[in-house]
C-alpha cells in the first residue's frame, strides 16, 4: 500500500499570466484554464495563450505524464482530472493543480484513473466546502506535503494547500502492484 505522498514528486497550482485568445506574437504559448480539462482530457482548442518568461515557462511547462486536476469550479467539475500526453508545449495555468508523478513508483495513468473513479470523485464533492475567498475543496486537519505554502486562506498557494489535503485523504491508502 503507498500513499499519495510516495507517489506524486509536486502538487502546486499553475502561474496567473494575462492571456489573450489568439497567440498575438511570436513568445505567445498556450495556457491551460478549467475549460481545458472539462472534459477529462487535454482540448488544445480550449487554452489561451501568455507569454511566460524563460524562468516561468521552465516551471510551468507541462511535461508528459503530468497531470491537471480541477479544484475550483461548480461542484460538478471538483476532482476533473487530465492526463498531459503531449509533446506541445503547454503553460500550467492557475486554477488547476499539477500533479507530477514520480514515474518510478506509480504510472501517471493509472494515478488519473484512480482519481476519475467514481469512488474518489464521490469522495471529493461529499467532503468539500466552499472557502468564500477560492472556492476551493478543503478539509482542515491533514497534514500538507509542504509546509513552505502560505496559511493566508486567499492566496492561491492556500488553495494548493487545502485541495492537496483533500487530495491525501481521497488517496490515502492506493493499491499499487
Amino acid at each position: 500500500m503507498t500513499s499519495l505522498d510516495d507517489i506524486v514528486a509536486e502538487i502546486r497550482n499553475g502561474i496567473d499570466l494575462e492571456q489573450s485568445d489568439r497567440p498575438s506574437s511570436p513568445g505567445m504559448l498556450p495556457i491551460s484554464r478549467i475549460e481545458t480539462i472539462s472534459e477529462g482530457v487535454i482540448d488544445f482548442s480550449r487554452v489561451k495563450y501568455a507569454t511566460p518568461t524563460p524562468r516561468e515557462r521552465q516551471k510551468y511547462q507541462l511535461q508528459s505524464g503530468d497531470i491537471l486536476f480541477s479544484h475550483i469550479n461548480s461542484p460538478e467539475h471538483i476532482g476533473k482530472t487530465a492526463l498531459f500526453r503531449s509533446n506541445k508545449p503547454l503553460i500550467h495555468g492557475i486554477n488547476l493543480l499539477l500533479l507530477r508523478v514520480n514515474h518510478e513508483a506509480c504510472h501517471p495513468e493509472y494515478l488519473n484513473l484512480y482519481l476519475k473513479s467514481f469512488a474518489v470523485r464521490a469522495r471529493f464533492r461529499a467532503r468539500r466546502f466552499w472557502k468564500r475567498q477560492t472556492g476551493c475543496v478543503a478539509r482542515a486537519g491533514i497534514p500538507a506535503k509542504s509546509a513552505t505554502l502560505s496559511s493566508n486562506p486567499s492566496s492561491s498557494k492556500s488553495s494548493a494547500i487545502h485541495c492537496h489535503r483533500e487530495l491525501q485523504t481521497a488517496s490515502c491508502v492506493l493499491k499499487i502492484s
